[in-house]
């Protein structure tokens, strides 16, 4: 029930928690994990019930959907590590992902502690065509063992974007042992760059 509330109503902080708490009744602590630090997240930062619509509707694959959510969140003043988290999830123009990236990019290079931070940079990058900086700073990055999947599936989807497929091809093997995500988005960005990479 809280999984079809979601689809209509993804700002539920309710029905996150609720879905939570299932999981963790069937003892799927991930999951359980995962819903409920969404639920949480969306009480702390109000901005996130605005991204939520976006997110929901790339999961069940309206994409037409998601991109106007997309075009207005770009055009809204909400947090932009925020926004950048929907912004990856598809390609889109220089030119309208410019800000964004800039934004993202000095917020990197200031903090270079929060290596999500350069992840997502990376991330824009590639989405806009940039592919052969995204390599630059992939290859170098020194990121956590739970960011480590996103980092190197990111660099593949960089490398096919290059025509390099043979190291598509290492990249994607090396993912298959790494530790799972416990945030939704980054888990949805994760599931997207593996069905690019099929």
């Amino acid at each position: 029930v809280s999984t079809d509330l979601l689809r209509t109503a993804p700002s539920s902080t309710e029905a996150w928690l609720l879905r939570g708490q299932a999981h963790g009744e069937l003892k799927n602590w991930p999951a359980s994990y995962r819903d409920i630090g969404m639920a949480t997240r969306l009480q702390q930062q109000p901005d996130w019930q605005r991204l939520m619509p976006a997110l929901m509707h790339w999961e069940t694959g309206d994409k037409a959907s998601y991109l106007k959510e997309r075009q207005k969140l770009l055009k809204e003043k909400l947090d932009s590590v925020d926004v950048a988290w929907v912004a990856v999830l598809a390609p889109g123009s220089a030119d309208e992902l410019q800000g964004l990236i800039q934004a993202i990019g000095e917020l990197a290079k200031q903090y270079p502690e929060r290596t999500y931070l350069s992840l997502l940079h990376s991330g824009l990058l590639i989405r806009t065509g940039q592919a052969s900086l995204a390599v630059e700073i992939l290859k170098t990055l020194k990121v956590p063992a739970d960011q480590e999947q996103t980092r190197l599936l990111w660099q593949a989807v960089a490398l096919k974007q290059l025509g390099q497929n043979d190291n598509v091809t290492v990249q994607v093997a090396k993912t298959q042992q790494l530790q799972p995500t416990m945030s939704w988005p980054e888990e949805l960005l994760r599931k997207t760059l593996k069905e690019e990479l099929l």
